[in-house]
C-alpha cells in the first residue's frame, strides 16, 4: 500500500484505529505475523500469498459445483452428499432465503435437522426466520405475526 500512495502521488493518512491492538486485525498485523515472520523468515508472506491464490481459485471451483436449489431441500438428497457439499448446498440455500449473514453455525443448525432420531424438527435463525423438517423436506416457516 505504502509503495502504492507513494507511485500513485496519493495523500496518505494512517487511520488512528491500525494502532489499537484491541482489534483482531491489528493483532495479526502487529504481532502475529511478524513473529511468524521471525520464526520462519520472509519467504513465508510469498507462501501465503500462494496458498490464498490456490485457495481463491479453488473456493470458485468448489462454488461452480454446488447445485441451485430451490425453497425446499430433500433429506435424502442432502445425505447422500459429501459433508462439504452438503455444508455449501445449505449456505446456498440460506442465502437465497435472504437469512442475514448465514455461516458456519447457521448451517451447522440446518444440517442438525437431518438427524431424526436426536435433532430437532425445527430451528431458529436470525431475522426472526425457522427452518423446519417435514415429510423428509427443509423448507422455511414463515413467522407468526
Amino acid at each position: 500500500i505504502t509503495a502504492f500512495v507513494a507511485e500513485q502521488n496519493v495523500p496518505y493518512r494512517e487511520d488512528a484505529t491500525n494502532a489499537n491492538i484491541a482489534h483482531t486485525r491489528n493483532r495479526l498485523r502487529g504481532r502475529v505475523i511478524p513473529a511468524i515472520e521471525r520464526a520462519f523468515g520472509p519467504s513465508f508472506r510469498a507462501a501465503i500469498l500462494r496458498a490464498a491464490e490456490i485457495l481463491r481459485e479453488e473456493e470458485s471451483w468448489m462454488a461452480s459445483l454446488v447445485p441451485e436449489v430451490g425453497a425446499t431441500l430433500s433429506c435424502e438428497t442432502l445425505r447422500k452428499m459429501s459433508p462439504a457439499l452438503r455444508r455449501r448446498v445449505v449456505l446456498r440455500w440460506l442465502r437465497n432465503a435472504n437469512i442475514p449473514d448465514p455461516g458456519f453455525a447457521e448451517t451447522n443448525l440446518v444440517l442438525s435437522l437431518l438427524d431424526t432420531r436426536n435433532g430437532p424438527a425445527k430451528i431458529n435463525l436470525r431475522g426472526n426466520r425457522h427452518a423446519r423438517r417435514r415429510a423428509g423436506r427443509l423448507f422455511f416457516e414463515e413467522p407468526q405475526e
